[in-house]
């Protein structure tokens, strides 16, 4: 049973919120002093993707480890028309066990009796996969699954991110519904909305990869307690949030020059306005939630790259072998 409760801690430090928006810039500098001791950064693999990759190799020769969620990449493959086989996912969660901190259920979209006996085949393989329950499925499947697990993933929610306001109700009675000391983990939660709205145990998110993906870098303002966006190459947007790049620890001219800009840093200054955004969020709702940045190969290698160059990533150990406890 998986306590949620339990977890991967980030340890954050200063924080701006409720500031005078005037001394940003000097509280940056404080708190980017203290952020840089203790960041721990949280990676969403999906064996869809990552099936062929060598995790090992991949994060060998000294390569900081991120803390890993893994799940099995469903929805991709159920929108590309590729069926993805549980004996091959769960061959790769043994395979790769050692990397991965947590790991969810094969969930059948649109089915959850087959979810739920995927579920059950992988717990008889001798896996602890997380349960995954579906918007729309018949809530006698969450209460079975809140009945008997600890930490519970909802899915299904990308497909209603544009419509919210029909997606609230949902999410509040899931949110009724959970007991005392148990969590869920939001699959796909990109929406502010959604993301601020509700205490979640844990998210994932793809949302922090649009910069280098299509110019518009996502930085998190803890004073208006939202997301604003930068424009790469464009120096009013840029000079206007400077005090967030520097918030996060970057020059906010390496973007409004593109000469001075790469990828790399793109995704650095990206995932650290996440790291931001799962520290408000834990004193908003006051516990330990944290944030997973949805990847796919070829993102951790500008991730490396984006955040050793300016900040101390400090991860588990000097192995990379997580432990799901600290």
């Amino acid at each position: 049973m998986r306590d949620a409760s339990q977890g991967l801690h980030l340890f954050l430090g200063a924080d701006t919120n409720g500031a005078n928006k005037h001394s940003d810039v000097a509280s940056a500098a404080l708190a980017v002093a203290d952020f840089k001791k203790d960041i721990r950064l949280r990676c969403l693999l999906s064996f869809y993707y990552y099936a062929k990759v060598d995790l090992d190799n991949m994060f060998s020769g000294g390569v900081p480890v991120p803390i890993i969620m893994a799940d099995s990449g469903a929805f991709s493959a159920a929108t590309l028309g590729v069926p993805v086989n549980l004996s091959d996912y769960a061959d790769w969660i043994k395979r790769w066990k050692h990397r991965l901190a947590i790991y969810a259920n094969l969930d059948v979209i649109g089915d959850p009796r087959a979810t739920l006996d995927n579920q059950h085949r992988l717990e008889d393989k001798g896996l602890a996969p997380l349960p995954v329950f579906h918007v729309n499925e018949p809530w006698e499947y969450l209460e079975h699954y809140l009945e008997r697990y600890d930490y519970v993933a909802l899915g299904g929610l990308v497909p209603h991110a544009m419509r919210v306001s029909a997606l609230m109700p949902w999410l509040v009675k899931a949110f009724k519904m959970l007991p005392p000391g148990k969590g869920y983990h939001g699959f796909g939660v990109t929406g502010w909305t959604i993301l601020k709205s509700f205490p979640w145990t844990s998210v994932d998110s793809t949302s922090w990869s649009i910069g280098y993906r299509y110019g518009r870098v996502p930085l998190f303002s803890p004073v208006e307690g939202k997301l604003v966006s930068a424009y790469l190459g464009d120096p009013g947007t840029c000079y206007r949030y400077r005090h967030l790049f520097e918030y996060c620890g970057f020059d906010w001219k390496d973007f409004a020059d593109r000469s001075r800009n790469s990828r790399a840093k793109i995704a650095g200054v990206s995932a650290v306005s996440y790291l931001r955004i799962e520290e408000w969020l834990r004193r908003k709702h006051a516990k330990a939630m944290k944030v997973y940045l949805a990847t796919i190969p070829g993102d951790f290698e500008n991730l490396k790259e984006g955040t050793n160059g300016q900040h101390s990533l400090r991860y588990i150990g000097g192995n990379g072998q997580c432990d799901p406890t600290i």
